[in-house]
């Protein structure tokens, strides 16, 4: 199996190797969220949510939440876990959820096949994007070769070379943030026996950027 296969993912949690995901929302990506300044419902799309706490914590700020997410057992504990019931459709390709209570849709499926699935969105990710609406991208910047594994590193020159199209406004860096405010998010100390030992590599930062589509 590889990382590129449902599969993989759904191994990943029924082994509980998933010690790289997080039901803590992200503090840090809600911060610089909230200087976005929007006091109208956004449809916001979040691909590759997991079972995060932010789906639920943007609901509760009054906006709308879709995710895509291969691994339906990562889907199921997330409702699970968090008390929300949910009704279950069946399609071809695609099995979506949608939470009863709360404006919740997880679909799982492949995110290539999501486009003739669902509509627009006001923030999250390029394909969907309405003109105006912006992503906030959180992802870790070292070198791969020290950590070949997941999270995957993602340089910031590589996002910028990916959004420098024409179709974006300049990337804008809302935060960086170093090892030690990394330890303190996910409760580590260095020696800890865990899947991403952020002290033992060379270069790195969590940085968080904002991109607007023209």
């Amino acid at each position: 199996m590889t990382c590129l296969s449902p599969d993989f993912w759904n191994y990943e949690y029924k082994e509980g190797k998933d010690k790289w995901t997080s039901t803590k929302v992200d503090g840090m990506l809600m911060k610089n969220f909230e200087r976005l300044d929007e006091a109208s419902k956004l449809n916001i799309l979040l691909p590759m949510c997991g079972k995060t706490g932010l789906l639920l914590s943007l609901v509760d700020k009054g906006h709308k939440m879709v995710g895509i997410e291969w691994a339906e057992l990562a889907i199921v504990p997330f409702f699970e876990e968090h008390g929300l019931a949910y009704v279950k459709k069946e399609d071809k390709d695609v099995t979506v959820y949608s939470a009863k209570n709360k404006d919740i849709t997880l679909y799982c499926c492949d995110i290539l096949l999501f486009n003739r699935l669902a509509g627009s969105f006001d923030l999250i990710i390029t394909s969907f994007l309405k003109p105006g609406g912006r992503i906030i991208f959180s992802f870790f910047d070292y070198i791969h070769s020290e950590h070949p594994s997941i999270p995957y590193a993602v340089t910031e020159d590589k996002v910028r070379l990916m959004y420098s199209e024409g179709s974006f406004k300049p990337l804008t860096l809302l935060q960086e943030i170093d090892v030690k405010d990394t330890m303190e998010f996910f409760s580590v100390k260095e020696g800890d026996d865990v899947h991403f030992p952020v002290w033992e590599l060379s270069r790195y930062s969590w940085k968080i950027v904002l991109l607007m589509k023209k």
